[in-house]
Order: C-alpha cells, then sequence, then structure tokens
C-alpha cells in the first residue's frame, strides 16, 4: 500500500482509540482521520525481537517529563511522520512485560534523528534515534509500566492487517499472470493451454481463496473483540504470508523472462512479499504462537 495508511490508521489510532487519554483522543484522532496528521509506530530494534524482552529504548521520569534515549529500526515513514508512537521500557524487572509504556513523541521534537533505509521495496523505512528526547507525561498512551497488553492488541490488530495486504497482493498477483497465461503464445497455442500452467495457477487460485477466508475471519475477531484473536490473528498471517510467497514465485516463473525485468510488475510484487512475509513476525513465528495456543 503506497501510503502511511497503515501505520496511521491501525499502529497508532487504534492505539489511541485503544489507550489512549480524552484530550488525546479529542486533538489527534479528528486530525488523523482528517488527513491532516501522519503518525507511525516506533517498535522495533536493532535485535529484531517482538517480544518485551526485546525492547531496550529507555524513558527515563524527568520532573514532569520523560527523556527517552536508544535508536528503533525500521519505522515505517518517520521521514515524514507528524507523532511517533514510540514502546520504550521505563522498568526493567525480572518480568520483561511489565516496565514498558507508551509514548506519543512529536516528531520535530529536539534529539529526535531519522535516517531514511535503504530498501529492495522502495518503502520508507527509517532509523530512529532518541537522544535526550523530552516527552509531556500527557503524551503517555495507557499506564506507566502497563503497556505491553496495548501493544499485544496491537500486535494482533497489525498482524491482521498485513494478512490483507497479502491476501490483496497474493490475488493481484494472480490476475496478472492469468492474464498473460492467456497472452504469452509459445508452440503456437497460449501458454495457459499448457497443463503444468493451469495446474500452477489452479494451486495459487485455491491458496488465495483459502487465504481470503481465513483473513475474514480475523479481522471479524478483532472487530468482535473474540476470545480467538491470537489464534485467528497468527493463523492469518502465517497462512497469508505463504500465499503470497508462492503466488508471486510461481508468476515469476510463469511469466519467464519478463517477470524479472524491472519493466514489469511482477518483481514488485515478488519483493513486497518477501517484506510483508516478516513483518510482525514471519511464518515460524505466529506458527510458535499457534502451537502454545494449541496447548502442544
Amino acid at each position: 500500500m503506497p501510503g502511511p495508511l497503515v501505520p496511521t490508521v491501525v499502529h497508532v489510532g487504534h492505539t489511541i482509540l485503544a489507550a489512549g487519554s480524552d484530550e488525546m483522543k479529542q486533538d489527534i484522532l479528528p486530525k488523523m482521520i482528517n488527513g491532516e496528521l501522519i503518525l507511525t509506530l516506533a517498535f522495533m530494534e536493532g535485535n529484531g525481537s517482538l517480544e518485551a524482552s526485546g525492547m531496550t529504548v529507555k524513558a527515563e521520569k524527568s520532573g514532569d517529563n520523560y527523556v527517552i534515549n536508544g535508536t528503533k529500526l525500521f519505522v515505517p515513514d518517520a521521514n515524514i511522520a507528524d507523532y511517533l508512537l514510540c514502546v520504550a521500557r521505563t522498568t526493567d524487572g525480572s518480568n520483561k512485560e511489565d516496565g514498558i509504556t507508551l509514548f506519543l513523541v512529536d516528531a520535530k521534537s529536539e534529539g529526535v534523528q531519522v535516517e531514511l533505509l535503504k530498501t529492495m521495496t522502495g518503502e520508507k523505512l527509517c532509523e530512529v534515534v532518541f537522544n535526550n528526547v523530552s516527552v509531556p507525561a500527557k503524551n503517555l498512551i495507557g499506564e506507566v509500566d502497563k503497556g505491553w497488553p496495548v501493544v499485544e492488541k496491537m500486535k494482533y490488530e497489525a498482524a491482521v492487517a498485513e494478512a490483507a495486504w497479502m491476501t490483496g497482493g497474493a490475488r493481484g498477483a494472480l490476475d496478472t499472470t492469468i492474464d498473460y497465461a492467456k497472452e504469452r503464445i509459445a508452440f503456437e497455442r497460449p501458454i495457459g493451454s499448457f497443463q503444468a500452467i493451469q495446474h500452477k495457477l489452479a494451486n495459487i487460485a485455491l491458496e488465495v481463496e483459502g487465504s481470503t477466508s481465513i483473513m475474514y475471519y480475523a479481522a471479524w475477531a478483532i472487530t468482535e473483540n473474540a476470545q480467538d484473536i491470537p489464534m485467528a490473528a497468527s493463523m492469518a498471517k502465517a497462512w497469508c504470508g505463504e500465499t503470497y510467497k508462492h503466488a508471486t514465485f510461481d508468476g515469476v516463473q510463469i511469466h519467464g523472462g519478463i517477470g524479472f525485468t524491472w519493466d514489469h510488475d511482477m518483481h514488485l510484487y515478488f519483493k513486497r512479499a518477501k517484506a510483508c512475509e516478516v513483518n510482525f513476525g514471519d511464518g515460524d513465528y505466529h506458527r510458535e504462537k499457534v502451537a502454545k495456543l494449541l496447548k502442544i
């Protein structure tokens, strides 16, 4: 999705709606809806962890403010964002899920350094360094030291948003490949008339339909606050990631040489599939989550 919609609305907007103060909701959300503000999530760090134990950026109390120090990586659209939702550690105890606090940081604050990273997909991911960044206490989202449950909820919603993104991408890759298979002539006939190509496309179509169903269910679970949100979100993220990967890999193969060139969109689908696969946990990460929920 060529824009900051998902980080702004899903990652940050929904988090403010769930745990932000009334003042923050009244001030930030209307401007977000009107397109006046771009918001983004500063969550991942150099260790690549999605768990509370991986959160090392620190925030310390200083009078009526908090001072944040540390580095966040792969922050989407931070180069154009107005506010950053920073997940920081305020207390370092034995239980790593305790001591996590969320801060809404003005991206123009003194000490915020943003560097655009090179990516294979062209998406705008950034390194954000917080160097003694002072944040007023009113910019806390939720309670001090009790932010991890809010982060967990956001991760489920983000995983389902990625699943929707991947399902749409897989369907787009499938439609593009079907059109090409009907038009490309080899041995005096369309390549789509060959059984090997037909079976590949049929398998992709089956996976896309399965992804659509599992993604819709996960989205329903989020909307209805169902008890099986963790299971539904992880299943959707794992399954849809595999579908997108298969659809784009086989799509490139069926396109042949043109599928590898910059002149065709297939390479964009392929790269996007890889990027989406690892966002908010790859298939292995979410299968482990499912296994734990199954109490295996």
